[in-house]
């Protein structure tokens, strides 16, 4: 007996929802959030500046 599935019971459609769109997307916008931010402090450390809420 095989038990492999053949065929989906629903077709794909080419205009997806708003949701499945964003799934690839959240990580990279992520990714890139972390960047920046990992170089701003590497900025601030680097320039030895102290904001001014913490003078």
């Amino acid at each position: 007996m095989s038990t492999e599935h053949h065929g989906d019971a629903r077709p794909h459609h080419k205009n997806s929802h708003l949701p499945e769109k964003m799934e690839g997307v959240i990580p990279v916008l992520m990714l890139i959030a972390v960047a920046i931010l990992a170089v701003v402090l590497i900025w601030g450390l680097m320039n030895g500046s102290t904001p001014s809420y913490l003078q």
